[in-house]
């Protein structure tokens, strides 16, 4: 058996603002045992026992990355406790035509360590740090290496620390030992190739931590959009060709489809107070195989603090992200610039843009109800409500709202459409007031066709105060008028002019819209 006892400080200073606080426990509390020793193991398949059987590390002292480039995996034993932690070291099976590998992996033992990993490395998944065994990758303890010495900074620097906090100190000082020993070509070559926005494609889990924000374009829209970072992983395509996947998150609303809700929004008022949630919806990036070195900023998808002026495109991102609160529920609103759907082509799922310039009906829930075979994102985890949901924005924080899409769901009114619409190029709409009033007809034909359209207005008014329905549910919320003549004597700029006066959507349908057969018309 071999084993080494070692403490370090740490040479690197810690940026408060993303350390987070070393948790302490009252001096009451039974402190358990320190054990700082660490044992290195071989882990070797036996023919005989079909089984993986551990045997002590011949030559510790070698280092790892020397051995692997980096990978792990290995299983668990509870003989290991007297022990910090213990380092992996497993063969692959012997197989005919393939060289034989060694990966390794870190198996905690130390709940003074495990509760320093924890505090840095809360939001990786698929660890559970309150059941044993514990084991990581030494990638992702070279990945969050920085956070590690900054957490051991700022509890080093702690006045106040109790018996726990320095046997935490002394627990995580050894871990960094280990990794400066073993992996010090890689950790320096990291840390240069970060410092100059660089990165390999080897390298690339450096940079990617879960919890990272990151940012990429949205294909409908190709602007900028941010995502939370949930893991990533180095991956292979059929093709053979390696890229990096990764899994995200952003924030999506769900807007309620309840057929009285949404007919009582259709926007008679000024404001529109269609009921919205808000949730986390999934998502996907990836980065293409690259040779050599890399500018960072010039992948496909990168951490934000990596972008040449992160705080100004923050700020970009969180005025957009508070347009798009304001545009979740049902709107009528004016629209200029490309929008876009995918579409079915010879097969394949396609994305066919459009040159909008028409009103649109800002529609999320219409667009689910009338398009049900289109894919719709909605929230697979939802957000508790918020004390706060009249500040403008539901009470999203920033953080929340810095995941929002730069995509609105709706209808094209000229273009007869259902699409996705760039939030950017959504405006209010210039109400044309004088239409009405200089329009040629008869005074008491006017106030005739004013008032029917105003009473009507008021029976199915959203705030039903004089909401009126027929017997049979529906049926009752419908007028019919009808104005003829010949050319030229202002039939379609009547309606034109109603739908300026009272601030309402205007469908209009040609003759060519009809079709030439009744069965399709149905």
């Amino acid at each position: 058996m071999s084993s080494t006892n070692s403490s370090s400080g740490s040479d690197v200073e810690a940026t408060a603002s993303t350390i987070p606080t070393p948790a302490t426990t009252a001096s009451s509390v039974d402190i358990a045992p320190l054990n700082l020793d660490v044992k290195f193991v071989d882990t070797r398949w036996d023919e005989e026992t079909d089984s993986w059987k551990y045997n002590d590390t011949s030559n510790p002292d070698i280092p790892a990355e020397l051995v692997q480039p980096m990978g792990a995996d290995a299983t668990d034993s509870d003989s290991w406790d007297q022990y910090c932690f213990v380092v992996v070291r497993k063969h692959s099976k012997a197989s005919e035509g393939f060289r034989p590998t060694i990966t390794f992996e870190i198996v905690l033992k130390s709940s003074y360590l495990i509760a320093a990993c924890q505090s840095v490395m809360a939001d990786v998944r698929g660890v559970s740090w309150s059941s044993q065994p514990i084991n990581l990758d030494p990638k992702m303890l070279i990945a969050y290496f920085p956070r590690l010495e900054a957490y051991e900074q700022t509890l080093s620097s702690r006045a106040d620390r109790t018996e726990e906090d320095d046997r935490v100190l002394r627990s995580l000082g050894v871990l960094l030992a280990h990794m400066r020993k073993h992996y010090k070509q890689t950790l320096a070559r990291i840390a240069t190739l970060v410092a100059n926005h660089e990165i390999t494609f080897d390298l690339m889990y450096a940079i990617l931590l879960p919890g990272t924000v990151v940012i990429r374009r949205c294909s409908v829209t190709r602007e900028t959009r941010a995502l939370k970072l949930l893991v990533a992983n180095q991956c292979t395509n059929g093709y053979g060709q390696k890229y990096w996947g990764m899994n995200c998150e952003y924030l999506e609303c769900a807007t309620s489809e309840d057929e009285d809700a949404a007919q009582e929004d259709i926007g008679w008022g000024e404001n529109s107070a269609s009921p919205v949630r808000f949730g986390m919806s999934d998502a996907g990036a990836q980065i293409r195989w690259f040779d050599g070195v890399e500018k960072i900023s010039s992948l496909s998808a990168y951490p934000i603090e990596f972008h040449p002026d992160p705080s100004s495109l923050q700020a970009t991102l969180l005025e957009r992200a508070r347009k798009w609160v304001s545009l979740c529920g049902m709107h009528h609103v004016h629209y200029q610039g490309n929008a876009g759907r995918y579409e079915w082509v010879s097969g394949n799922l396609k994305l066919r843009r459009y040159s909008v310039r028409s009103r649109v009906m800002v529609d999320k829930a219409g667009f689910s109800r009338i398009d049900a075979d289109y894919d719709l994102p909605n929230p697979e985890r939802m957000l508790p409500p918020r004390a706060n949901a009249d500040d403008g924005v539901y009470g999203l924080t920033d953080a929340e709202l810095l995941l929002t899409p730069p995509i609105v769901y709706g209808f094209s009114l000229s273009d007869k459409l259902w699409l996705e619409f760039n939030v950017n190029h959504v405006a209010a709409i210039e109400w044309n007031d004088e239409a009405f009033a200089g329009l040629v007809l008869q005074p008491e034909r006017k106030d005739l066709l004013r008032g029917l359209i105003e009473a009507h207005g008021r029976l199915t008014a959203g705030d039903g105060s004089a909401r009126f329905d027929d017997f049979v549910r529906g049926k009752g919320q419908g007028i019919v008028i009808n104005l003829f003549g010949p050319p030229g004597v202002g039939k379609t700029l009547s309606a034109e002019a109603t739908s300026e006066h009272l601030r309402r959507p205007l469908y209009t349908v040609g003759s060519g819209d009809l079709g030439t057969s009744a069965g399709s018309l149905d």
